[in-house]
């Protein structure tokens, strides 16, 4: 969800609908914890979803 607020900040920042690559590489790069953050959201799913993780990716 706060990647999605991020994208849309990035957009209505420039107004022209689209996003460049640059804009990409300020979004990945503005935050360090995305990957720990997607990390966790993932292990969330999981454990809402599969009683173990062999259940889950086997």
């Amino acid at each position: 969800m706060v990647r999605l607020q991020k994208l849309m900040k990035v957009m209505d920042s420039y107004k022209n609908g689209r996003i460049t690559y640059i804009d990409w590489i300020k979004l990945i790069n503005g935050s360090k914890d995305w990957i720990s953050e997607a990390k966790q959201q993932i292990g969330i799913v999981l454990s809402k979803n599969y009683s173990s993780l062999n259940d889950a990716f086997y």
